[in-house]
């Protein structure tokens, strides 16, 4: 059955079956990816065309009118997708425990913004977090291509800037935290991830047992803004060493069933809801006995343990 909400998709479908136009079987982008990702075992296949897909959005935005504002979010919007040329989604059954789904793209790097481009040229790497992760964690997550400049700068003129292009009064940042904007940027590595252990739901309300993680390549630079930022925020500051390592955390009172808290650990800064996480990661750091002697992490393990740029573990069954 063929079903569409205009006729004319049908009527080129029903022309491509008996040869008079030709068919998307023809097409090679699409021959590549039923190459890649087709197998005996496939249960479906999804192909998308993204460049068309997204110019038909903007002609129908267009078409649609509105105001000029309006348009041009939509016109920056679409800069995300320029570049992207095709997609393929292949699901697969291999009657084992697991299905496989498996998500290819097709890009031109060259037609890209620098600025989006530039995760596409990281290589895969050694994952070393994925062995400070605990052992009953329900969702760990860890990349190697987070640009955090290019992230700051979307959030200042999105969020802090109502808007508009523009960039923060450099003297005036670094008088108040004793370091350039420029010099934090240079400090950070490009690896980025989280820990989501429980969500506490007996207190006030529910507390995510979560710890995010990223790269330090200059310690000394961010302990610096820390410090400074610690020291205008007037908020109490507790120190304590676990296995020599460094805790800071927030005096906050007891009921209040959180206590966040940061630490520089294995050339990473680590930002907690508690200190017990940073604790836990320290120690199964130390032990070996973390995620990856999970049973659940074992059977789902092909390749996650490798050189990657991005993976994520989800227990889906504890998260709901």
């Amino acid at each position: 059955m063929i079903a569409s909400p205009d006729s004319l998709p049908i009527k080129n479908c029903i022309l491509s079956k008996s040869n008079q136009k030709e068919s998307l079987k023809k097409n090679k982008n699409y021959q590549d990816l039923r190459h890649k990702l087709v197998s005996k075992s496939i249960r479906s296949f999804v192909y998308n065309n993204i460049e068309k897909t997204y110019d038909y959005i903007l002609n129908i935005a267009q078409f649609i009118g509105g105001d000029k504002e309006n348009l041009a979010a939509i016109e920056h919007l679409s800069a995300l997708f320029k570049g992207l040329k095709t997609m393929g989604y292949a699901s697969s059954d291999n009657r084992s425990d697991l299905l496989h789904d498996t998500m290819l793209i097709m890009f031109d790097k060259t037609k890209m913004a620098l600025a989006y481009a530039k995760p596409y040229g990281f290589k895969p790497s050694e994952n070393k977090t994925i062995h400070m992760v605990p052992k009953k964690t329900i969702c760990y997550y860890w990349t190697n291509t987070m640009d955090f400049e290019f992230l700051f700068s979307i959030f200042y003129e999105k969020i802090l800037h109502g808007g508009k292009t523009g960039e923060p009064d450099a003297a005036e940042f670094e008088k108040k935290f004793g370091c350039s904007l420029d010099e934090i940027f240079q400090a950070l590595g490009n690896q980025f991830g989280f820990i989501l252990t429980d969500i506490d739901v007996d207190g006030l309300f529910p507390v995510p047992k979560l710890t995010i993680f990223f790269e330090v390549k200059n310690q000394e630079v961010l302990t610096k803004f820390f410090e400074s930022a610690i020291q205008k925020t007037k908020i109490g500051f507790e120190e304590e060493k676990f296995e020599d390592v460094e805790i800071n955390n927030i005096a906050l009172p007891a009921f209040i069933g959180i206590q966040p808290s940061y630490a520089f650990y294995n050339d990473f800064c680590m930002v907690s809801i508690n200190r017990k996480m940073i604790k836990d990661i320290i120690t199964v750091s130390n032990n070996g006995e973390g995620l990856i002697s999970n049973d659940d992490f074992q059977k789902v393990n092909k390749g996650l343990t490798a050189k990657n740029n991005n993976i994520a573990f989800i227990k889906f069954d504890d998260l709901i």
